[in-house]
């Protein structure tokens, strides 16, 4: 249902594509009072993105104060459940930010060993694993990537098992240890089928 939020995400041209569906979904869920609290799976599903690409997504929107936590969400042990976080959205900050400022605070964003934003800080533990996801998530190489997945599931997990620090093989080791394999992914590549991938990445099962 639109609302003076998803007006104003609207007539804003500040924001690339996904950014900007994050945003709006985040506006869809808007209360009259600006809060909301969408998950950053549910981001990602109705923005069609990753969940990883919605919350980097909400980082920008948080670092250009557009978007502020009132609460932080996390696991409730007496209810048995996951809690998202609950935002703010700032209608004034959204109608005066430019595109200056939002390329600006990309800029900062971005990793230095990746060249992509993170969604945690630099002290996480898992910080460089999310640095290593952000490499195979952008390479040139995912459709292929996607096929040996498909293919060969067993194998493909039996590699993350055995090599924590790089647990997404990309197509070169891959041949290298199973040369036979070549042929058979790159007759894969490109089949509706293997895109369904993708709808597994969302659901976290990858």
């Amino acid at each position: 249902m639109a609302n003076k939020y998803t007006d104003a995400v609207s007539g804003n041209t500040a924001f690339k594509a996904t950014e900007k569906s994050v945003l709006m979904v985040i506006a869809h869920c808007a209360k009259p009072n600006g809060s909301a609290f969408p998950s950053h799976r549910y981001m990602g599903q109705q923005a069609g993105c990753s969940k990883r690409t919605a919350g980097r997504a909400t980082q920008l929107l948080i670092d250009l104060s557009i978007v502020k936590v009132l609460t932080k969400g996390g696991y409730d042990l007496e209810a048995g459940k996951n809690w998202s976080n609950t935002y703010q959205l700032d209608l004034d900050r959204l109608n005066e930010v430019t595109k200056a400022d939002v390329d600006a605070a990309r800029k900062v964003m971005k990793c230095s060993e990746c060249g992509y934003p993170h969604t945690l800080k630099a002290n996480d533990p898992d910080y460089e694993a999310e640095c290593r996801y952000n490499k195979w998530e952008h390479c040139p190489e995912r459709a292929e990537i996607d096929a040996i997945l498909w293919l060969f599931p067993g194998e493909y997990f039996a590699y993350r098992d055995a090599n924590p620090d790089n647990p997404w093989p990309y197509p070169a080791d891959w041949y290298a240890l199973y040369p036979a394999h070549k042929a058979l992914v790159e007759r894969e590549i490109g089949n509706p089928h293997v895109m369904t991938l993708e709808g597994l990445r969302q659901m976290g099962m990858l």
